[in-house]
């Protein structure tokens, strides 16, 4: 992209060639850091609907590109996301920075979407990074025909990990990608896994969960698969130009965001509609990342369960990770389809 990065961060890593960030308008004390990394075909403005929420509750979010959108696999944008990781502690120590200081270098996560979510599995499972929690958003392993083999959920450092998907995903089906890597991940690991009803690929890329994958890329009118196709065609043509083009990266299809923050959705906490998908992660980034035990009960309660969960599954209560004594565990309300 030939985009300026935001100001205040002073350089950008080959790796990660544009970067936008949301810091909390006010806050007093340390802040944490979550780190966003997209998809295939997807400019980090894609998922820049979570950045402001995430903002709004006192995170600062950053949601970065990489260098080819195209192909770039998961491992790429594992290196890519921990490169913005290292920046923003950067950030925090340069003392003409606006964030001088104010990072909470003992809180920092980071979420993926697509492969970009598979990127991020491989980021828990690095040794040394330093994070304290993960959230993949519809995660992949890659190509069908030859997937990403370094997306191993069995080797996560006990890295906390959020898995978040939908249930109508024809692009990553759940049970051949984000239901298969929680049930991968080792069982002392703290673990959720989350699947939206009626969710498709594109559900999860703001908080809102309104959004259909048929938002990143011009499509004719209509659902199902004849629609996919079409959306297929517009994801093609984007790429022959991004790949002719570097700048065309930013096209209408690739770079923009596909939900918004500011809905009465978005802000819902559970159990509420789609928007409860916010609220889900947002406790997961406040029970590692602000270290707030209350929203381990939230997680956990059946009672609690949004009602948009198709299936909703976790070993928070048997598995005490780095913020409290364990107790019995589970799953949330059962499973729902």
């Amino acid at each position: 992209s030939d985009e300026p990065p935001s100001p205040g961060l002073t350089s950008v890593s080959p790796t990660t060639p544009t970067r936008q960030l949301d810091p909390p308008s006010a806050s007093s004390g340390s802040l944490p850091v979550v780190c966003i990394v997209p998809g295939w075909i997807c400019a980090e403005r894609c998922l820049g609907a979570w950045g402001p929420f995430l903002a709004s509750h006192g995170i600062v979010a950053v949601t970065i590109g990489t260098m080819d959108p195209i192909r770039d696999m998961p491992y790429h944008r594992s290196v890519a996301v921990l490169d913005a990781v290292a920046a923003m502690k950067g950030e925090n120590a340069r003392s003409d920075s606006p964030l001088c200081g104010r990072l909470d270098e003992e809180a920092f996560g980071v979420m993926g979407y697509s492969l970009g979510g598979g990127g991020v599995v491989i980021a828990a499972a690095k040794e040394d990074t330093g994070l304290k929690c993960v959230v993949a958003l519809t995660p992949s392993y890659g190509g069908k025909i030859v997937p990403d083999i370094r997306v191993c959920p069995e080797g996560n450092q006990g890295v906390p990990i959020m898995f978040l998907t939908g249930d109508k995903d024809e692009q990553a089906p759940p049970e051949e990608h984000g239901k298969l890597m929680y049930d991968s991940t080792p069982a002392p690991t703290p673990k959720l896994y989350f699947e939206l009803s009626g969710g498709d690929h594109g559900a999860v890329d703001g908080p809102a969960g309104t959004h259909t994958v048929h938002h990143l890329v011009p499509c004719c009118p209509g659902e199902g698969r004849g629609g996919g196709k079409c959306c297929c065609l517009g994801g093609f043509l984007c790429c022959c130009l991004a790949a002719w083009a570097p700048s065309m990266q930013c096209c209408w299809g690739i770079g923009q965001p596909t939900a918004t923050y500011d809905s009465p959705e978005a802000r819902a906490q559970p159990p509420g509609g789609p928007g409860a998908i916010g609220g889900v992660v947002l406790a997961w980034l406040k029970l590692w990342l602000g270290r707030d035990e209350r929203y381990r009960a939230l997680l956990t309660d059946p009672s609690a369960r949004p009602a948009c969960a198709a299936h909703m599954e976790t070993n928070l209560s048997s598995v005490s990770g780095k913020n409290s004594p364990a107790g019995p565990g589970g799953e949330v309300g059962g499973g729902g389809g």
